[in-house]
């Protein structure tokens, strides 16, 4: 099954997927023989720094920053990867979840390689993925939320395994931290109830049902300015599995919504759940305290994850939370 799980995938995206489904499993490593020492360097030129790793030297990084060679600013290493690395200062972390309690996605590897994917080729931020939720802490050293800037949530549905302590900093990281959070498609599917209602609140509702399955759905673009959606056309059409809110934990009063389902196209005979108000709010925006939120219901089927409409939706997406654009969070009422 995993072959076919990461067919499409090349280079770097392939590696992601492939950790992502043997669900980042320690692995015993074979002695690595060490390289020849190098030739000795001559000393830096006087009045410029030596001695800092070139920009884009495997790694990750944190710390305060310092001046690096030919005056670049550079970040000393204290992220993930372990000390010993430097970067250039300001480029983002983003923390990738894909581990499901509930419903698995067939879609969810490749949408993590995705976001993975994304980062390295905008150089906007580095991408660590996990399928567990052992880094959603604060304070611990060395792998916590306090070093990154956004969560990216992929299909996580069900109840979340994490102890009181663990949703406080979950919750905090956004609220009070202002960072950010990405929900993409099954994780509106979580946490459901009074499981852990704050989740709800913060992510903006919860699934109800998706009365039409897979299938050919008509988009309507409601808040043409937002970043993440202004590159589609007014009204287009997407194969996938769109998501409806649940009524009683979703209100336009709390939400921008960014795309929404055209009702007036949409076939109704025999379909189970449907929202009697027939809204259908595709993605949206949103402040949870300090912090950005978005979330889109598009994600469902991987091949949209080759979309280079998707693929910029959610770029934009990650590059808002991450406070590297602008895009309004107002409610406001039904668009046609």
């Amino acid at each position: 099954m995993k072959h076919q799980v990461l067919r499409g995938f090349t280079g770097a995206a392939a590696l992601v997927a492939l950790v992502a489904l043997m669900e980042l499993a320690p692995v015993a490593q074979a002695p690595v023989a060490q390289p020849p020492s190098p030739a000795p360097q001559p000393a830096p030129a006087p009045g410029r720094q030596g001695g800092a790793p070139p920009v884009g030297a495997a790694g990750r990084g944190g710390g305060a920053a310092r001046s690096g060679a030919n005056g670049i600013e550079m970040v000393p290493g204290r992220g993930p990867a372990g000390p010993g690395y430097t970067e250039p200062l300001g480029k983002k972390h983003v923390l990738v979840l894909g581990g499901p309690a509930g419903f698995y996605h067939m879609s969810t590897p490749k949408a993590m390689g995705t976001v993975f994917e994304l980062g390295e080729q905008s150089n906007l931020y580095e991408a660590d993925i996990r399928t567990d939720f052992s880094w959603v802490t604060k304070g611990q050293a060395p792998h916590n939320l306090d070093y990154y800037d956004a969560i990216v949530a992929v299909n996580i549905t069900g109840n979340w395994p994490l102890n009181d302590q663990q949703k406080k900093d979950f919750l905090a990281f956004i609220h009070d931290d202002g960072k950010g959070f990405v929900g993409i498609h099954g994780s509106l599917d979580a946490n459901h109830g009074t499981a852990w209602p704050e989740y709800v609140d913060m992510i903006g509702g919860e699934f109800l049902f998706h009365p039409w399955w897979v299938s050919d759905a008509p988009i309507i673009v409601e808040d043409p300015s937002f970043p993440a959606v202004r590159h589609f056309p007014k009204t287009f059409t997407l194969t996938d599995e769109m998501y409806e809110p649940r009524m009683e934990t979703f209100s336009r009063d709390k939400v921008n919504v960014l795309l929404r389902m055209d009702d007036t196209k949409l076939d109704y005979e025999g379909r189970m759940n449907v929202r009697p108000d027939h809204d259908f709010p595709l993605a949206w925006s949103k402040m949870y305290g300090k912090g950005r939120v978005f979330y889109s219901t598009i994600g469902h089927v991987a091949e949209n994850f080759d979309n280079p409409d998707v693929r910029t939706m959610y770029l934009e997406a990650i590059k808002w939370v991450l406070r590297r654009t602008d895009g309004s969070t107002t409610p406001h009422p039904k668009v046609n």
